[in-house]
């Protein structure tokens, strides 16, 4: 390999040529053929700088009428890139002053400009057409924000703890005040608020029941309360809707008459008449009969056929 210099004067006889295509081949193309690329830089390295030679630098001159894809242009103060399509773009570029939490932004010149950060609290806006920094803004700065907010319900409408939001019609808010413990809401259309607090209902509870008045094998008797002529003494307030009466083995015919009685006294609209054909079936009755808790229910027999049957039984149905 020659020396990595220029030739010399008076020097380098025999090796003159090599030394000097050495050196421009570096960085510079070549094939050896007649060939107009021949000369062209194609290795570019730039050394480092001095603190009085920049170690590259640019000078301003014309943008190119068409732009070339590549092309690094300097004009003035803007530098420009060109992209792939042929799309001529500036570099934006900005100077070393700032501190931590400045801003930059295009400036009317396509550049970048520097906005000093704000201070605590302040908010970014724009001013002039550019950012700006401002200490508070108007309500009316803010699109819709007066109109909005003069529809907004005001806190104070609530006064106690509980108290809730409700509607009196569209658009229309009003306070409903807290309950009391243990109630819940329910809707109410007669209330201005379309809701109001009530206790809540006693759930209804099943309290059905069956009597064995005559064992299946025991004969009906008129006018008896048969096998069971204490009853039941019934624990708690109950309303009976409905009875049915079956019986063992039929009568041959004619009817059996039998009734629901509360401490001795017929149930009103409880009795009934089962012909012979239906009494294995049943027949039944239905009302609303209301008993207090202590009442005694007893199943009474009023009437019967011709060649008795046996057994008799009171299903009877209703809530506590």
């Amino acid at each position: 390999m020659a020396e990595q210099r220029l030739p010399r004067v008076d020097q380098d006889d025999g090796i003159w040529g090599d030394i000097l295509l050495q050196y421009l081949t570096k960085e510079h193309y070549n094939n050896d053929t007649d060939n107009a690329d021949n000369g062209g830089h194609q290795f570019v390295t730039i050394r480092a700088g001095t603190t009085s030679a920049p170690p590259l630098r640019l000078s301003s001159g014309s943008l190119t009428t068409i732009p070339a894809i590549g092309a690094i242009e300097f004009n003035t103060d803007t530098l420009y890139f060109t992209t792939s399509g042929s799309v001529r773009k500036i570099v934006a570029t900005y100077d070393t002053t700032g501190v931590t939490g400045d801003l930059h932004y295009r400036n009317s010149s396509s550049g970048l400009s520097r906005l000093p950060i704000g201070g605590p609290n302040n908010i970014l806006t724009v001013s002039g057409g550019v950012p700006s920094w401002t200490s508070s803004i108007a309500q009316s700065a803010v699109t819709n924000l007066t109109t909005d907010l003069a529809v907004k319900t005001d806190k104070s409408t609530l006064t106690t703890k509980g108290d809730i939001y409700v509607a009196t019609g569209a658009s229309t808010p009003a306070r409903l005040g807290v309950g009391t413990n243990g109630y819940i809401l329910t809707a109410d259309s007669t209330q201005a608020t379309g809701l109001r607090w009530a206790a809540p209902a006693t759930p209804a509870v099943p309290y059905d029941m069956s009597i064995v008045a005559f064992g299946p094998y025991t004969a009906r008797v008129a006018s008896s309360y048969g096998d069971f002529p204490f009853g039941i003494k019934l624990q708690r307030a109950v309303t009976f809707t409905s009875v049915t009466f079956r019986v063992n083995i039929a009568d041959a015919s004619g009817n059996l008459v039998v009734e629901l009685r509360k401490n001795g006294a017929t149930v009103s609209g409880s009795s009934t008449t089962i012909a012979a054909a239906n009494q294995v079936a049943g027949g039944t009755s239905t009302g609303s009969w209301v008993f207090a808790a202590g009442d005694i229910l007893t199943v009474f027999v009023t009437g019967v056929g011709t060649t008795v049957g046996t057994g008799l039984i009171a299903d009877i149905r209703g809530t506590a």
